[in-house]
């Protein structure tokens, strides 16, 4: 119905070196969060998948991506459920510039996956269990 059947693809995510391959297929990465209690509290493992493959990103303004993404990036999402943000989405993706400049902003932005890599995360989650004992 609206003409993109031939642009978008629904696969089910591999593993390994073969989920990285099929990163490597994408031109722009959707990670959608709720905009309520549990969307604002946790990040999304897709979120770090596609900073870490470095990949431009539309995300909702919420939780995490609001935080680590360009204003570029983010979507507006109003509370559990926003209908109107789909259409918002689409007006996004149809206004998004040429493929080398979406694979330059999102090679931009992947170095902020750092910050969910176990080697940054596990001392933080040390300090918070050794505050708790």
């Amino acid at each position: 119905r609206l003409g993109v059947r031939d642009r978008v693809r629904f696969v089910e995510p591999l593993e390994g070196e073969a989920l990285w391959e099929q990163l490597g297929a994408l031109d722009v990465g959707l990670s959608t969060q709720t905009d309520d209690d549990v969307g604002r509290s946790r990040t999304t493992g897709k979120l770090v998948q596609y900073l870490a493959a470095g990949k431009f990103i539309l995300a909702s303004r919420v939780g995490t991506a609001a935080a680590v993404l360009p204003e570029e990036m983010l979507v507006p999402y109003h509370g559990a459920w926003d209908e109107g943000y789909f259409d918002q989405l689409a007006g996004r993706i149809d206004a998004l510039p040429d493929r080398a400049l979406l694979r330059k902003r999102g090679l931009e932005i992947g170095r902020r996956s750092v910050d969910f890599a176990y080697p940054t995360l596990m001392p933080r989650w040390e300090a918070v269990f050794a505050a708790l004992s």
